[in-house]
């Protein structure tokens, strides 16, 4: 019983709450993801199946359809026609996460988000006063992979949350030293080199999730994208995930100091 309430805590305290406000019913708080590319939500694809498992309400927003990416199904799928098929990849990825609905592409053309930050904020800004979310979770600084992309949308949404009124709290994907030297050296087993995440931060993360309990959806998932990821990689990711049981965010925002840390090693 004690495990079982640690698990509730942890999706409380990723979402802005205090141990105070834990309650043991469902929650119907919406929460903001906004992503760059479909096979992003990977990187917290553990998080996301927790939140929706304890009724959390997610939408994801990808800012770009990955038009400009290479096929690697051997179909050899290019512009819009890729594009089109990683849509369908990821709505294939964030089902078995059991997300079903709100799920938006914005469709910016692949490669050049940091061209147009301050359009694209404005666009991302409507939707939290639409959604009027409680959190909004997107990268950090540097984008965990350093991909331009990544590092763009991180600026986007900041902005946007920075200039809206609404959610409680903005927080980045993140990914320690011992996590990324783990991802590294899955893959280095697998024929794999080079396969590690830029963006190597300690210090600054708020937020441990113990995803253990949702392994199973974090192997499968990826393997829905099949234009994004050989089958090398997701036996490196799979083995990956076996050894990394949990995933981690930086708190970059927060407006009414409800946060505390609340770290699962």
């Amino acid at each position: 019983m004690k495990k079982i309430l640690m698990l509730f805590t942890i999706v409380l305290f990723l979402c802005g709450f205090t141990s105070s406000a834990y309650s043991s019913n469902k929650h119907s708080e919406d929460i903001l993801i906004v992503l760059a590319h479909p096979d992003d939500e990977t990187w917290l694809n553990g998080s996301v199946a927790k939140l929706v498992n304890n009724g959390y309400k997610l939408h994801i927003i990808y800012v770009t359809s990955g038009d400009k990416g290479s096929d690697r199904s051997g179909r050899g799928l290019k512009d819009e026609l890729l594009a089109k098929e990683r849509e369908k990849e990821a709505i294939n990825a964030l089902n078995i996460l059991g997300v079903w609905d709100d799920i938006e592409f914005l469709r910016y053309p692949d490669g050049n988000l940091q061209d147009k930050i301050f359009e694209i904020s404005e666009v991302i800004e409507e939707k939290i006063k639409s959604i009027k979310p409680t959190s909004v979770i997107t990268f950090g600084p540097g984008g965990m992979t350093g991909h331009l992309d990544h590092i763009g949308v991180g600026q986007i949404t900041q902005l946007a949350f920075d200039r809206s009124k609404g959610p409680n709290n903005l927080y980045n994907v993140a990914i320690n030293k011992e996590r990324s030297h783990l991802l590294a050296l899955a893959a280095q087993r697998h024929g794999v080199d080079n396969y590690l995440p830029v963006e190597q931060v300690n210090k600054k993360i708020s937020i441990h999730v113990d995803v253990s309990d949702v392994t199973y959806q974090r192997k499968l998932s990826p393997t829905a994208h099949k234009t994004q990821f050989p089958q090398v990689i997701l036996d490196a990711w799979a083995e990956f995930v076996s050894e990394s049981k949990y995933e981690e965010f930086i708190l970059s925002r927060s407006r009414k100091n409800k946060h505390e840390k609340f770290i699962i090693r």
